[in-house]
């Protein structure tokens, strides 16, 4: 194998799932891309909490809108403060029961939205900014929500 063959393997191997980068453990302090994968960790976690900020803003205008009662609306908010629980302290490399909690945390998110209106829910999608838990959970929630539309 030649070095070019090395790098695009090892390259690849960072993208999976339950690897790790290198032969030393990115926790690890003597690590020296330790600061760069703590700070990557860190932004990774709080764009997923601006995703999750961004689109209940979007659904909460659109029930204020609609005349949903609140009622309804905290029902869809505890489904998605289930979600943000879940990723408040996702570590990389993200293992496979991780990524399957949050995919479930997810769709939870996805059928208490229809719940509370299928209406919002068809027009959210359009507009999503969830889409960092795509990569996260192998589906894009739009995909996620027409699901649970088509029933």
């Amino acid at each position: 194998m030649t070095s070019q063959e090395d790098n695009k393997s090892s390259k690849y191997q960072i993208n999976q799932p339950n690897s790790t980068i290198g032969k030393q453990d990115i926790g690890d302090k003597t690590n020296p891309h330790y600061n760069d994968t703590v700070i990557a960790q860190s932004n990774y976690v709080q764009q997923l909490k601006n995703s999750i900020d961004d689109f209940v803003q979007k659904v909460e205008a659109e029930a204020q809108n609609e005349g949903i009662p609140p009622a309804e609306v905290t029902t869809f908010k505890s489904k998605v403060n289930e979600l943000e629980d879940e990723t408040k302290d996702m570590n990389q490399p993200v293992t496979e029961q991780k990524r399957m909690t949050v995919r479930e945390r997810l769709k939870s998110v996805a059928v208490a939205l229809v719940k509370m209106s299928p209406k919002i829910a068809r027009t959210v999608i359009g507009f999503t900014p969830l889409a960092p838990f795509s990569s996260l959970v192998g589906e894009a929630f739009e995909n996620m929500v027409k699901s649970v539309l088509s029933g």
